[in-house]
């Protein structure tokens, strides 16, 4: 009976992500995401990266995103230096996820590397929803949708992590069905070297207290568990190494996160991280600067995990820069 079971949902599942794609190609979808564009996207940025100064790359989750290159790059070359500073976050960057693009960065060979990792990469998340559900002994469909797309991804090559807007997707491809053009409502801020991560006028908004509580309560998952066998911590180390072995000069910062979202992350995974953080130093011999607590009750937040973009945030920015000063000497 079981099995009969898990035959049906793989078969569901297959199907329902086949119109899932098909959508895609009937409808595509315009920003704030677009799964298809932004991988090919990558690639044409790397193969004609020509930069003539020397290069400092920041990489990361969009959490890094929110980091103002343009800043910190002013605040350098007040020191007579030649460098462009590259914002090359990626809303759905995890260390799995920068292992497999590592290589472009390789051969660019940047002067020098700052990679920000938080809380999340080494997470496992649970859906609120789930919390109330009562036991059960009959299998999870999602669990095998997942499992189904995970395999899919191998077979084209392609990631759906940055699939994460469900609203913002709908509506888009709604929009674009009937013939909306709202991106005058959804305007881009407008920067420099930052290929990947899009910024909306709505980031430079700083939330009070109130409402970064509301901010969080309104997510419909949450952390449930940090744990040290996490595959991230495998990758992370791994991309360490490879910058290192090709004589890349590599910082790790763990990523700055308000005190809404600190207080919500117990104290054992709290310290699971702070030991992850150790390990991966320990292992690959590579300084980790720790911020993730520093800035928490500062007013800079734009929500529990991400600083507001632009000169709210200047304490962080500048944080930021001294590091690359000190290690630029």
């Amino acid at each position: 009976m079981a099995s009969t079971v898990i035959i049906s949902i793989t078969v569901i599942s297959a199907f329902l992500l086949s119109i899932f794609l098909l959508s895609l190609f009937i409808n595509p979808v315009t920003n704030p995401v677009d799964i298809l564009n932004l991988d090919r996207e990558e690639n044409e940025f790397y193969s004609i990266f020509n930069n003539t100064n020397k290069s400092i790359f920041l990489i990361g989750s969009s959490q890094i995103g929110r980091l103002n290159q343009t800043y910190i790059q002013e605040g350098i070359n007040t020191d007579k230096n030649n460098y462009t500073v590259f914002n090359l976050a990626d809303n759905s960057d995890t260390p799995k996820k920068r292992l497999n693009s590592i290589s472009h960065i390789v051969k660019i060979k940047p002067d020098l590397v700052i990679y920000g990792i938080g809380h999340i990469d080494f997470a496992d998340f649970i859906m609120k929803s789930d919390l109330s559900k009562p036991e059960t002994i009959l299998p999870d469909p999602a669990i095998h949708l997942h499992k189904n797309i995970e395999k899919f991804e191998k077979i084209i090559n392609m990631n759906f992590e940055r699939w994460n807007y469900a609203k913002s997707l709908t509506i888009n491809l709604i929009k674009n069905t009937i013939g909306i053009d709202d991106t005058k409502g959804t305007e881009d801020l407008t920067r420099e070297n930052s290929p990947f991560y899009n910024l909306r006028n709505s980031h430079t908004i700083v939330l009070d207290e109130l409402s970064l509580k509301r901010s969080l309560e309104s997510n419909k998952s949450q952390l449930e568990k940090i744990y040290l066998e996490h595959e991230n911590v495998a990758a992370i180390k791994e991309i360490i190494k490879i910058l290192q072995t090709n004589e890349i000069p590599t910082i790790i910062i763990s990523i700055p996160v308000s005190d809404v979202m600190l207080n919500t992350i117990s104290k054992v995974d709290q310290k699971n991280f702070e030991d992850i953080l150790k390990e991966i130093s320990q292992d690959t011999d590579v300084e980790i600067i720790h911020l993730h607590d520093k800035f928490r009750n500062m007013s800079i937040w734009n929500d529990p995990t991400h600083i507001a973009y632009g000169s709210k945030s200047t304490v962080v920015n500048d944080r930021v820069l001294s590091i690359i000063l000190e290690n630029l000497e």
